[in-house]
């Protein structure tokens, strides 16, 4: 018998599709997670992206300078 459920574990899965905004791209958020998120209008976001994720977040993201480092190549590092 299941006692409990604990929601922060449970993923919710939606697609919506880039669209054209003026000159930029733009995306809905889904009504869902804009509720669990707290996201309201005139809320700043910030982007990251880590690889080939995206990530939203209501946080600016805090850099570390192993973080930072590990982007540097041989192709774009200054002399």
């Amino acid at each position: 018998m299941l006692d409990f459920v604990d929601t922060l574990y449970i993923l919710i899965d939606m697609t919506t599709k880039i669209r054209k905004w003026g000159n930029s791209l733009a995306m809905r958020i889904p009504k869902i997670f804009a509720q669990n998120l707290n996201l309201r209008e005139g809320t700043t976001i910030y982007f990251e992206q880590i690889g080939n994720v995206l990530v939203i977040s209501t946080t600016r993201p805090r850099h570390t300078l192993e973080n930072m480092v590990r982007f540097i190549t041989k192709k774009n590092r200054h002399q």
